[in-house]
């Protein structure tokens, strides 16, 4: 992280610049922190990210800046969705209309390096005439329309006008000197897209100078709902106070020269927070369910309508009717609180922030068991919150809790969502804007808020409950929710067989969803059942269950789906009643008599699909579409329409006989055993013609071999072998798509050379090692072997071609800093592909190195180890980052020491081995399983001519400040 603005050069905020709620008029709430520079002052991009520039509307002089982020933060926060930027120097970036010349871009400056790329573009791809970027590129058109997303700028929507890509602390521009400025930052939160509230991110809202948010004029429970609108911005000063450990990061420039410097704890509050007029100010942002802030809806109260007390004192939960508690200066590092049960029987609160809590067993959750007393009726027990301290003065801070319902009560009051009668709601808003948007890139969306899931599963006995992320999936015509558990808390102890050959996971259309986890990692069975209707009268029903889940542990209660069409997901969100000022919810009734049997003694369970949100009293509704909308399950795990699931296949070996025997026919050499490992158990895919094409060429060489073994004829294959050239061109086609079709291609090729016992013998080996020496001669053409110019994609052909004799002596390459694999250069997103990027341990040895350096413990000559474990999680990632690097890696260990030390400056030295073989090849292949059996590791030369161990070191140094 680091600090957006020349920390010397901000002036006293005055109360009217400040964040929150005006002194003036309690009915505005603003969000834009805003200070009266006196000098001009350097604007730095607080993470790494794209950026787009707008001109700002109050002075031709000035434009506005949004910075889209693009990794999480390192601290337990939400993350956040923007930083604005308002009021920085148009002419610090442009100049009569174009981008300020290469001659005149700073040094050290986010223009510089815009310029030095084009510059290399125009060099190593012999390219001259690169035209030179454009406003356009930079997010700039002053002809585009106020209410257009900024989201249809960031998705690269629009024809000639772009995001561009930041550095984190790079130097993006300047304030103006004597003009008011303003920074911003906003966070991932859903009740952004509420239209009503004329609160939407469009170019209006980053044009303007600052935001506002007015509830002038409105009443009740209007009111209340756009006062929620507060929830989705965070102070800045509180936001870099979260800092307080870990540290912000500032630039400071000598002449030419630009050093990073870490500031954290007293020197974070006396350099960069002392200037804020909220320094001192803690915020306490605590939710109820669904993310609504805690008495959202009015259900805790005490006689005096009091429910929260602050040592020991009784008062109400906000700040001048705004849904948040500030506490101004407080000057004290332990906060006790009590909330109010009323009708939450059996309340848990939970808070990703474990170091908010004060002896709790360093657990998110703090449970009924520890906040109830022994006869509860009114207050909950202390709940101990620790805050920074400095001087005996709190440093502004952010503390963000949840206090969830773990069950529905008699007297539940009518303003609050119910619960699901056998567990908690548990799927994400329906109402959301971006829900079935086929516009959508990714067609997938993530609920900004933590979601508490608490129940019981069909036959068993047992509770479960975390805090989950909820999201969904859709396609042109099917959309799939899901419930993911996050932060575990109850277990019920159960597990999936994740060894068993599973099905195929949720079949979703688009390339995107073929690679979620929903496809990859989960297997589903399908139950055909015979449902009854009338007397005698059966209808077909298919039932989906998740029998696999590769994800995390494999707890079975870790993951629950449901699915329905576009069709019913119309006619639910077109359901009457409901206020468009609160999120609309999933509500499953469980029809009377369920569960059912069907005609052959199979038990299921059927729901009725209902909404459930609020009236536009703020009172709950539950409510159904006036044509019923069913969906099935057995085990509790997937609920899914009839129409969602009526199209999934049991893809159990007979299904895939059938296809079998049409492949077969023009294919007369194939067998069963070759058809099912490739299509079944393999990685070739039966609707990709490609691959359907290689399997018919790979059988007939395959027959070659067999029969050649049979007659002895195999020194004839060496004089005229049509069908390997057809086996060569389907490889060389495969890698010149992409490495990861290529790695598919081979590694069948090469499993069905190892596993036949008709062609894996010595005579047959020789004879197809002749061929593959002539393919590896035409692979190393195009193949460079330079150590400090090849990308991973030549690495990766030099260890499957084995191509490293004799340029590597002893089959080993060691890369230093001069690599373009370790610096980043002229290889694909250095951000993720530079080995000097890839996660140094998992979680990073780089806190503890920066610890170690501060308390002396870490010295010079000293060393430290971190081990990167490579699970589905980080191959998931990697996969949709394009990753190579990572991906041939795999797990790893990340040696660092210390050369030299000195100030708050130390000189790292770090050092990584790694073999790549043939199970590093296997990551690059995916199936139905995920990725593919590994096969056993080979010298080169040895056997085969394909995929010898190849070693490979990575040593490179970074200067890392304390």
């Amino acid at each position: 992280m680091h600090f957006f603005i020349d920390n010397l050069q901000l002036t006293e905020q005055s109360i009217a610049d400040s964040f929150g709620i005006e002194d003036i008029n309690q009915n505005l709430f603003k969000v834009t922190t805003e200070f009266q520079l006196t000098t001009k002052a350097k604007t730095f991009a607080c993470q790494d990210g794209m950026i787009i520039i707008q001109q700002s509307t109050i002075d031709e002089g000035l434009v506005n800046i949004m910075l889209k982020p693009r990794k999480s933060l390192n601290i337990s926060l939400s993350s956040v969705k923007y930083y604005i930027y308002r009021g920085v120097s148009k002419d610090s970036l442009f100049i009569n209309d174009k981008i300020i010349p290469n001659s005149q871009a700073p040094e050290n400056s986010f223009l510089k390096r815009i310029w030095q790329e084009v510059a290399g573009l125009r060099i190593d791809f012999d390219l001259p005439d690169y035209p030179d970027p454009t406003l356009g590129s930079f997010g700039y058109d002053n002809d585009l329309l106020n209410d257009l997303e900024i989201e249809k700028i960031f998705n690269n929507s629009q024809s000639n006008t772009f995001p561009i890509y930041v550095k984190e602390g790079e130097w993006i521009g300047n304030f103006e000197a004597n003009k008011k400025i303003g920074f911003e930052v906003i966070l991932e939160n859903d009740n952004l897209e509420i239209p009503s509230f004329n609160n939407q991110i469009n170019l209006e809202y980053l044009r303007k100078q600052n935001h506002v948010i007015d509830v002038s004029g409105l009443t009740g429970f209007e009111k209340r709902a756009k006062q929620e609108l507060a929830l989705s911005y965070i102070d800045p000063c509180a936001f870099f106070g979260l800092h307080y450990d870990v540290g912000v990061n500032i630039s400071v420039f000598l002449a030419n020269t630009k050093t990073i410097e870490n500031k954290k704890q007293a020197e974070l509050y006396n350099e960069l927070l002392d200037k804020f007029h909220n320094r001192n100010k803690v915020y306490l942002d605590i939710r109820s369910e669904n993310g609504y802030s805690y008495n959202f809806y009015k259900n805790y109260k005490d006689v005096n309508n009091k429910n929260i007390k602050m040592e020991g004192e009784s008062l109400t939960y906000e700040t001048d009717s705004w849904p948040i508690l500030i506490l101004d200066s407080p000057n004290k590092d332990k906060i006790n609180l009590n909330l109010r049960i009323d009708d939450n029987l059996k309340p848990i609160l939970f808070s990703e922030n474990r170091e908010l809590y004060d002896n709790y067993n360093n657990s998110c959750f703090i449970d009924d068991t520890k906040l109830l007393n022994e006869n509860p009726t009114d207050w909950s027990k202390d709940i101990a919150l620790k805050f920074p301290l400095t001087d005996i003065k709190n440093v502004s801070y952010y503390a963000k809790l949840y206090y969830y319902r773990q069950e529905n009560t008699t007297h539940h009051r009518n303003a609050s969502l119910k619960s699901q009668p056998t567990f908690n709601a548990i799927f994400c808003p329906i109402n959301l804007d971006k829900i079935a948007d086929n516009n959508n890139e990714f067609q997938h969306l993530i609920f900004s808020e933590n979601l508490f899931s608490k129940g019981i599963l069909p036959n068993i006995d047992i509770k479960f409950s975390y805090g989950a992320e909820a999201g969904v999936y859709w396609d042109a015509s099917r959309i799939l929710f899901y419930t993911k558990a996050v932060f575990k808390n109850e277990r019920i102890g159960k597990f999936f067989n994740n060894t068993i050959n599973s099905n195929n996971g949720f079949d979703l259309e688009g390339n995107f969803n073929k690679t979620s986890f929903l496809s990859s990692r989960i297997s589903l069975n399908v139950n055909i059942l015979q449902e009854t209707v009338s007397s005698n009268v059966y209808e077909e029903v298919k039932v989906l269950d998740i029998i696999q889940n590769k994800n995390s542990t494999g707890a079975i209660e870790d993951l629950i789906c449901f699915g329905i069409t576009k069709t019913e997901f119309s006619e639910l969100k077109n359901i009457t009643g409901f206020t468009d000022f609160h999120h609309r919810y999933i509500y499953l009734e469980e029809l009377e008599n369920s569960p059912f049997t069907d005609k052959y003694g199979i038990d299921f369970r059927k729901y009725e699909i209902k909404t459930q949100g609020l009236d536009d009293d703020g009172k709950s509704l539950i409510k159904g579409s006036d044509n019923p909308i069913f969906v099935y399950s057995q085990n509790g795990l997937v609920f899914a329409s009839k129409e969602f699931a009526k199209d999934y296949e049991d893809f159990t070996k007979e299904k895939y006989f059938a296809l079998f025997l049409q492949f077969l026919n023009i294919n007369p050499k194939t067998t069963w055993t070759q058809f099912a490992s490739w299509f079944i158990e393999g990685a070739l895919d039966y609707n990709n013609s490609f691959d359907v094409t290689f399997a018919g060429d790979l059988s007939n060489i395959m027959y070659d071999l067999k029969v050649a073994n049979s007659n002895n004829t195999l020194n004839q294959l060496e004089i005229n072998w049509p069908n390997w050239q057809k086996i060569k061109q389907n490889i060389k086609n495969a890698f010149a798509d992409n490495i990861h079709s290529g790695a598919k291609v081979v590694k069948t090729f090469y499993d069905e050379i190892i596993g036949n016992p008709y062609v894996n013998n010595t005579v047959s080996i020789v004879v197809l090692n002749i061929y593959i020496d002539e393919l590896r001669n035409e692979i190393k053409q195009s193949t460079n072997i330079n150590k400090d110019t090849m990308n991973w994609d030549d690495l990766f052909k030099i260890w499957l071609f084995e191509l490293s004799r004799p340029t590597f002596p002893n089959d080993k390459i060691n890369f230093t800093w001069d690599s373009n694999v370790i610096n980043g250069s002229n290889i694909y997103n250095p951000d993720t592909n530079a080995v000097y990027n890839f996660p140094k341990g998992n979680p990073s040895m780089l806190s503890d190195i920066k610890k170690g350096l501060l308390n002396g413990a870490f010295n010079e000559g000293n060393t430290m180890n971190r081990y990167f474990k490579y699970d589905f999680a980080e191959l998931y990632a990697t996969l949709s980052d394009k990753n190579i690097g990572i991906q041939m890696l795999g797990s790893y260990d990340t040696k660092a020491t210390v050369i030299s030390k000195s100030g708050n400056v130390a000189v790292i030295k770090f050092f990584i081995s790694n073999i790549l073989g043939w199970e590093s090849a296997t990551r690059f292949v995916q199936t139905k399983e995920g990725t593919i059996g590994v096969i056993k590791d080979k010298r080169i030369h040895d056997g085969l001519h394909l995929g010898g161990n190849l070693k490979n070191t990575y040593t490179w140094t970074e200067i890392v400040t304390y």
